[in-house]
């Protein structure tokens, strides 16, 4: 029997996503019989000795400091996106147009027109492209939906969904770039991305939106703080359900509170 053929892969970003994946893809084969074999070909930050350490970690075979000199390379056929949010358009846009297959994080972008653009930049060029929402992955919310598909709730009528976690509770965390909006998106697009997706994913489009955003803590490091954190949301879907959304990064001893419920005429799923 022969090797499945190699992939290469480039990793932009280093951080928790980009150790996520990095493990990932090497854990891969291993777990699951795969038609190609994924090789980290190259990873790149904007820190030369940082993305030199996380290179040397990641077990990855070469790094840059210029994302660019990582879509460029011949040897890499998919680039993983894991930098913050305000930087994820630009780079999958480039990606896409060097023909590369993208893995992005979410959210796409910290905006929709951002969002919009790298979505057409990928639809354009034509290669395999996705964003991580992994939580549709999860065997419980992927028996939600087949349940809901098969008519096992009946009609649904309410979707419940919300993530609760202290992680902005403390007002002296240090600014970063998750407290500034063009970079860090929002509570809504962050925690909220998966949420919604999930939403999307088991009752429907989204016809109505009503929302509320607030920020606790207005400033860090004397630096202004223009991102929410806590938002709650209600929506209608286009089928008639209605839908409520609560999120929170300053819920004190909640460190990771998710769940979804459906509601329907025969029955609930949480």
């Amino acid at each position: 029997m022969t090797d499945p053929p190699d992939v290469g892969v480039g990793i932009v970003g280093y951080g928790i996503m980009g150790r996520a994946h990095a493990y990932a893809y090497t854990l891969a084969p291993r777990v699951r019989k795969l038609p190609c074999r994924p090789r980290l070909r190259a990873i790149s930050g904007r820190n030369a000795e940082a993305v030199a350490r996380a290179a040397a970690a990641y077990g990855v075979e070469e790094w840059t400091t210029d994302w660019r000199e990582l879509v460029e390379r011949p040897d890499v056929q998919i680039v993983d996106v894991c930098t913050p949010p305000g930087t994820h358009a630009e780079i999958v846009e480039a990606a896409a147009s060097a023909g590369k297959a993208v893995l992005c994080e979410k959210p796409l972008a910290a905006d929709y027109a951002s969002a919009a653009a790298a979505a057409a930049a990928a639809a354009s060029a034509g290669s395999p492209n996705a964003i991580g929402f992994n939580y549709r992955r999860l065997p419980a919310l992927s028996l939600m939906k087949q349940l809901v598909e098969e008519g096992r709730v009946g009609d649904v009528l309410l979707l419940r969904a919300t993530w609760l976690s202290d992680e902005f509770l403390d007002p002296d965390i240090p600014f970063d770039w998750r407290f500034e909006r063009r970079m860090g998106g929002s509570t809504i697009a962050d925690l909220g991305a998966h949420l919604i997706d999930l939403a999307l994913w088991i009752v429907g489009e989204i016809d109505e939106v009503c929302a509320q955003s607030e920020t606790f803590t207005r400033e860090r490091s004397g630096r202004t703080v223009d991102v929410d954190e806590a938002s709650s949301a209600l929506v209608r879907f286009a089928g008639g359900a209605r839908g409520t959304f609560e999120l929170a990064r300053t819920c004190a001893r909640r460190p990771c509170d998710f769940f979804v419920e459906v509601n329907g005429t025969a029955g609930t799923l949480r």
